[in-house]
């Protein structure tokens, strides 16, 4: 999944298998990285996002996909 960037891209991703705890932890390294340079975040939410994305790859797990 890395490298998917538009709501298309992530959303194809996902419905191929994709995981939307991966795809988290690729965009917070990304921040993490980048953010000293570009210095455009002032809070990363890191626990809360991977909790989300957690919640979120069970739900489809389940079968239960919100969108």
């Amino acid at each position: 999944m890395a490298g998917a960037r538009t709501v298309r891209e992530v959303s194809d991703a996902y419905a191929s298998g994709g995981s939307p705890y991966e795809l988290v932890q690729q965009l917070l390294a990304k921040i993490e990285t980048a953010n000293p340079t570009v210095n455009c975040y002032i809070t990363v939410l890191k626990e809360s996002a991977l909790k989300a994305a957690e919640e979120s790859e069970k739900r489809a797990e389940e079968g239960r996909r919100l969108g």
